[in-house]
């Protein structure tokens, strides 16, 4: 086992794609999937400690902070101290990467849709596989 155990964890399994964002005056960026740690971090600050709803104000920073990639460096253009000036940006441009990077990250459009609900709240009870695009 200790070879399948091996090959697992040699592998390079978190999806990218190289995008060019023309409102930032045609900057292009590679946007990460999330790692599973780097997602349940991700997860975790953007959680309102005072109600325990998500946060949205600190939803899409936490995303793109987790998420965008210098393609030359291939280091996070953003970190921590970030989040208020991302929040500067435009929300449509801001919902449009943070999507893209949480489809990347593998969370589905219900689990999208699902953020920020309570995890009581009734549902349609539909479920879906397919990431978002």
């Amino acid at each position: 086992m200790s070879d399948l155990r091996n090959t697992i964890l040699s592998s390079d399994d978190v999806p990218e794609e190289t995008v060019t964002i023309p409102e930032w005056g045609n900057v292009t960026v590679v946007i990460k999937g999330m790692t599973g740690e780097s997602r349940a971090h991700m997860m975790s600050r953007s959680v309102d400690p005072e109600t325990g709803e998500m946060s949205f104000e600190a939803l899409y920073p936490e995303v793109l902070i987790a998420t965008l990639m210098d393609p030359e460096t291939g280091e996070p253009i953003f970190g921590p101290a970030d989040r208020a000036a991302i929040n500067t940006k435009s929300g449509g441009v801001l919902e449009r990467i943070a999507r893209e990077g949480m489809r990347l990250s593998g969370l589905t459009k219900d689990e999208q849709v699902q953020l920020g609900k309570d995890s009581s709240e009734a549902s349609d009870g539909s479920t879906s596989d397919s990431p978002s695009t």
